[in-house]
């Protein structure tokens, strides 16, 4: 059967993104050609042009240079590449607060200062790629809940998050 798609997103270039479980999809409008990130416990990639370093992809973004970040359900958050089809885990979770509902990653965003801002089902996490640091915002940071499902950048100093308890 078809896989159940996660999330889908439209790139600087006019990429279509789409991300389901065992595939991120790349698909060019213009050309229509598509290409494949599978996930695979073997070696066989079928007609693979890359290997996604976890299951189920859950939410896309991109970054000023056009690398794309794809996060998983299961296994946090990826910088991507586009043209040598590598990713790079982005560790946006310090050692000191790892549990395994911030390696959840609801949905990812990127601001005009290039900082990544990850919902997560214990909180929102900021991860500078310039500096390569980040913080982590939850309950006590005038958010509303702890578990964010969606993320939306209105501006430098806004963001708007649906929660289980509504919009902070």
């Amino acid at each position: 059967g078809q896989p159940l798609v996660r999330t889908i997103f439209q790139s600087m270039d006019g990429s279509i993104w789409i991300g389901s479980e065992g595939i991120l999809a790349r698909l060019n409008p213009k050309t229509e050609e598509v290409l494949l990130y599978r996930y695979s416990t073997s070696a066989a990639q079928d007609n693979a042009i890359g290997k996604l370093p976890s299951y189920s992809v859950n939410a896309i973004a991109e970054t000023k240079e056009g690398n794309i970040l794809v996060g998983f359900l299961e296994d946090g958050l990826y910088l991507l590449n586009p043209l040598n089809h590598k990713f790079k885990k982005i560790p946006y979770v310090t050692p000191e607060i790892c549990d395994s509902q911030n390696s959840l990653v609801a949905d990812v965003s990127v601001d005009d200062s290039d900082r990544v801002w990850v919902a997560t089902y214990s909180g929102l996490f900021m991860y500078d790629l310039v500096n390569e640091n980040s913080k982590r915002y939850d309950g006590e940071d005038a958010m509303s809940n702890k578990t964010i499902w969606k993320i939306l950048n209105v501006d430098e100093n806004q963001i708007w998050m649906a929660t289980d308890i509504g919009i902070s």
